[in-house]
């Protein structure tokens, strides 16, 4: 009798993906990732930036790992709305939409 593992592993990997996603959509964080992340897969740009300090950069913006207003008052227990930019006058919440896409023409 002959054992194929496929089935196995294939359940394995389905029950990890479901976690994942599970757990993805239940945070209260991730809001970048879960805007951009929808499956399961290793994102091309990982591939297409060719220079890692670009890359670490960019993967650490997406998972929320920076030093933002929106992710630094989440230690010291600033209320969401109070975490305004500090880059700008707009008196917009600094996360990463903001920094990304509003400030960066406001600073230049």
């Amino acid at each position: 009798m002959t054992i194929t593992l496929q089935p196995i592993k294939q359940r394995i990997i389905d029950t990890y993906i479901q976690t994942w996603s599970t757990g993805l959509y239940s945070s209260r964080r991730l809001c970048t990732y879960r805007r951009f992340k929808t499956d399961f897969t290793l994102e091309t740009y990982l591939d297409n930036i060719p220079n890692k300090k670009h890359r670490i950069a960019l993967s650490k913006f997406s998972l929320d790992s920076h030093t933002l207003e929106i992710e630094r008052g989440r230690y010291t227990n600033l209320e969401r709305e109070q975490r305004k930019c500090k880059f700008c006058n707009t008196n917009s919440i600094a996360n990463e939409y903001h920094f990304y896409l509003c400030a960066q023409f406001i600073l230049n």
